[in-house]
This record gives structure tokens, C-alpha cells and sequence, in this order.
């Protein structure tokens, strides 16, 4: 796929402001881990092994190695972009992304029900909530991870592969996300 010089243009300054924001989002993810690293130590390490402690150290510790992949796909000058899709999509967005997302949204949905008591019907209605967030999601990204289309840099210095062209639908996943976030909001605030 050739790319006008205006797209080309367009694409650095998409891919310069993504480097910025990762980087940023890395650098804040680095400054969190060491600022709660002492609690950490203190309460989580010699706890017994439970799922909510697996849970809270997936979530803790997948970020990291997601932000490994991102940096990797941003100075690897060999990759392919089918490689690319396969590092980026498969691995990264649907694999990593979506557990963590997922395993996070169940712990503040049981943070959530341990506040109203675990009222069964509360409980009831979370995992309903939930689910209802959760399924559409799937086909989303899939339908996303099938419409993406890369191609490799248009100038020899820039590593790594361009995104020009996929579906727009992703958007939804990030409502439904929103949507739910507020519902737990909503939760704690009839509560208090």
C-alpha cells in the first residue's frame, strides 16, 4: 500500500505522539509500581494463595510485560508487518489486554459486592452487569484484529510498522468499559 506524502505525514505525527504517550504511560507505570512496592511486600507476598491474589498479581505484573511487547515493536528495526499483527494483536490486544481488563473488572466487581455486604442479589446482578460488558467486547477486537491493516515505514529511519486503515468499531469496547466503570462508581456511591 503506497501512502501519499500528506498521509505520510499524518502517520509520523500519529506515531510520534503514540511514542510520546507510551512512553509517558510507561514512565507512570513505573513511578505506581515502585510507589506501592513497600505495601506490597508487606501484605501481599506473605499472604496465603488465594484467586484474588492471583488476580491482583496478574494485574499488577501483566502491564509490565505488555509494555515490554510495545517498546520491543517500537525499536525493532527487522519486524514485518505481519509480524506485527501477530506480536501486536494477537498477542498484545486480545491475549494481554483483554485479561487484564477483564481480571480487573472482576476484582472491582467483588470490591464492590463486599461493600453491599455480598448481598446475593447484588452479586447476581455484578456478574450479570459484567457479562453484559464483557461478551460484546470479544467480537469487537476480533472483528478489529481482522480490519487492521499495517505496512511498513515509509522512511527508512522509523522502526517498527504503520496502522493505516482498520475498523473504527474498537470504540465500543471502550464504552461498554466506561459504562461499567460507572455502574461500579454508581454502586459504592448508593452505598455511601
Amino acid at each position: 500500500m503506497d501512502l501519499s506524502p500528506a498521509e505520510i505525514v499524518v502517520a509520523l505525527e500519529h506515531v510520534q505522539l503514540f511514542q510520546y504517550v507510551d512512553v509517558a504511560s510507561i514512565a507512570i507505570l513505573i513511578f505506581d509500581y515502585f510507589l506501592t512496592l513497600d505495601l506490597e511486600i508487606l501484605y501481599i507476598w506473605p499472604s496465603r494463595w488465594s484467586g484474588m491474589k492471583c488476580m491482583f498479581l496478574i494485574t499488577r505484573y501483566l502491564p509490565i510485560f505488555e509494555s515490554a511487547l510495545l517498546l520491543s515493536q517500537q525499536i525493532q528495526v527487522s519486524h514485518t508487518p505481519f509480524l506485527i499483527i501477530r506480536i501486536f494483536l494477537n498477542v498484545s490486544w486480545i491475549v494481554l489486554i483483554l485479561v487484564g481488563i477483564v481480571i480487573a473488572e472482576i476484582i472491582l466487581s467483588m470490591r464492590t459486592w463486599a461493600v453491599w455486604g455480598k448481598d446475593r442479589k447484588i452479586g447476581i446482578g455484578l456478574l450479570i452487569f459484567s457479562l453484559a460488558s464483557v461478551i460484546p467486547s470479544i467480537p469487537v477486537i476480533l472483528h478489529f484484529s481482522n480490519t487492521a491493516q499495517f505496512v511498513n515505514p515509509p522512511l527508512a529511519h522509523y522502526r517498527g510498522c504503520f496502522l493505516v486503515g482498520g475498523s473504527r468499531i474498537l470504540s465500543i469496547d471502550w464504552i461498554l468499559l466506561m459504562g461499567y466503570d460507572a455502574g461500579m462508581f454508581s454502586y459504592y456511591k448508593i452505598d455511601s
